[in-house]
């Protein structure tokens, strides 16, 4: 949880920091990579954590995550519950 703090609190902080460079799409992928990158190999040098994909998640891949669950969860899954068949609607 701590590398994931760390990639979340320096993608904020580049970004505030430059936000003209970081308005262009291009700009922000390839700066990104970069720095993910970097705090790979400064903290994961042998890619121990590399397995795990949440460690290499930016902000709106989490958020989405998120939403996306949050969706599932306000579904009327309890009504699907008692069918007899996961076909039938």
């Amino acid at each position: 949880m701590l590398l994931l703090a760390i990639r979340l609190e320096i993608e904020v902080i580049f970004k505030n920091q430059y936000p003209k460079f970081f308005s262009e799409e291009l700009h922000e992928k390839i700066a990104m990579k970069l720095i993910n990158d970097l705090i790979t190999q400064l903290f994961d040098p042998n890619l121990f954590f590399s397995r795990f994909s949440f460690l290499e998640s930016n902000r709106e891949a989490i958020n989405i995550k998120y939403q996306k669950s949050k969706q599932q969860s306000n579904s009327s899954s309890q009504s699907r519950f008692f069918k007899r068949s996961a076909l039938v609607e």
